[in-house]
């Protein structure tokens, strides 16, 4: 049961003054010795009677990002350079976009782009990218989760940004968290994989590649009573789920869709996909599972691949 609590409007209106200022919201929560969820419900309370205004999602990220901010290094081989080499910059742009529409954000007010990773490998090739577009990039810290943040704030952002919008109408793929549901976001514009579907056979194979990396795991799966493994990739957004897996068929790969992400539990297509050239070389499981956090995508694919073999 949440624990209630009995604050005073002099109280009330310190909180909200003291957010006002920029101060994050788990301070205050300290400061008053609260739990930030109702905190947060003390806020938005308030915002209704129009006491105060939710600071917006960029808002926050700005103030995180101008804290401290060092020149991130980028990958020793830079892949993003033979990426360049064999689809052009606007490959490049191509790339970026799929990122923005995964675990990436942009925001052209701001002129800005990010990316915010636990995966070191992902960062640098994001680094490098953003430095192949010369957008000079930084690297902070999240404050809340300590995962590390790739961005670029400058004018010319927003020319890159202007060509991203001419392959999807937005990089917004998810509500305003705090101000938004479901229900006012898709009365708006509405991202896009679309772009994709007419690009070269292997930027396609790439870039969905790229996407499985970022939003997409391998797990071992029991179907038919043996271990094999299981390729998903996650995505909460309504078209782009449908889009990731039309362009899964286009590359021979034919996922399924299940609810809010697609898969395959079939040792042929975990097959074709290693040698399509599988996940991006050394992108590693996350902390969200325990068993095998650290260990590479794509050393866990070949493992189960083997282990299915071998147990025949």
């Amino acid at each position: 049961m949440q624990k209630k609590y009995d604050f005073k409007i002099e109280q009330i209106l310190e909180m909200i003054s003291i957010y006002q200022t920029r101060v994050p919201t788990t301070t205050i929560a300290r400061l008053f010795e609260i739990n930030s969820i109702s905190l947060w419900m003390i806020l938005k309370k308030y915002e209704k009677l129009n006491f105060m205004k939710f600071r917006s999602r960029s808002e926050t990220l700005l103030t995180t990002l101008s804290k401290k901010r060092t020149f991130p290094a980028g990958e020793k081989n830079n892949r993003v350079k033979i990426w360049k080499a064999q689809f052009g910059r606007e490959g490049l742009i191509d790339i970026l976009t799929t990122i923005l529409l995964t675990d990436g954000s942009a925001d052209y007010g701001y002129g800005m782009v990010r990316l915010a990773s636990s995966d070191q490998t992902l960062r640098e090739i994001f680094t490098d990218l953003l430095n192949e577009l010369s957008l000079n990039p930084r690297e902070t810290k999240d404050s809340r989760n300590t995962i590390k943040i790739i961005f670029s704030r400058n004018e010319k952002v927003r020319t890159v940004l202007d060509e991203v919008y001419t392959r999807t109408p937005t990089t917004k793929h998810q509500p305003q968290r705090g101000t938004e549901n479901w229900e006012i976001y898709s009365k708006q514009k509405q991202p896009s994989l679309s772009f994709l579907f007419n690009r070269p056979k292997e930027l396609i194979e790439l870039c969905f590649r790229i996407g499985l990396s970022l939003d997409g795991c391998v797990t071992e799966s029991n179907a038919r009573g043996k271990k094999r493994p299981a390729l998903y990739l996650v995505c909460f957004h309504p078209t782009l789920v449908k889009e990731w897996m039309k362009i899964s068929e286009m590359i021979g790969l034919n996922m399924k869709l299940n609810g809010n992400r697609i898969r395959t539990r079939s040792v042929n297509l975990a097959e074709k996909f290693l040698k399509m050239g599988g996940f991006i070389e050394g992108v590693k499981i996350c902390s969200k599972s325990k068993n095998f956090e650290g260990t590479e995508k794509n050393q866990r694919l070949k493992y189960l691949l083997e282990h299915y073999y071998n147990s025949k």
